[in-house]
């Protein structure tokens, strides 16, 4: 689970899940899974998606605990994605992935 702030000045837990707007018309099929390796990391992190087709597109949004995006990327099926935290200062940050019908959360943490 994540404990985060708000703008409004309340805090929140964000516990790591799948969301699906349309979980009744959804099959199991079109889930995906996230892998992050190493996590937590220093300098780089590796992220591999699985369950997805050939050439299937995710947008990958990174955002700080207040929610302040801090990256974007584009996630190509069946290609691992090297990310460089070295930009990112030390703490704890929250990987969303969207394909438009489902959106996947993850924390990795930077030390």
């Amino acid at each position: 689970d994540i404990v985060y702030g708000e703008y409004a000045g309340g805090i929140g837990i964000l516990k790591e899940t799948t969301y699906s707007p349309d979980a009744v018309a959804q099959n199991s099929s079109q889930r995906f899974e996230i892998s992050i390796y190493p996590n937590p990391a220093s300098i780089f992190t590796t992220i591999s998606i699985s369950g997805l087709k050939p050439f299937q597109r995710l947008n990958l949004t990174i955002t700080n605990v207040v929610g302040q995006i801090v990256a974007q990327y584009t996630y190509i099926a069946g290609q691992p994605l090297r990310l460089d935290l070295s930009p990112l200062n030390k703490g704890i940050y929250l990987i969303i992935a969207t394909d438009n019908t489902e959106i996947r959360v993850n924390k990795i943490v930077r030390y």
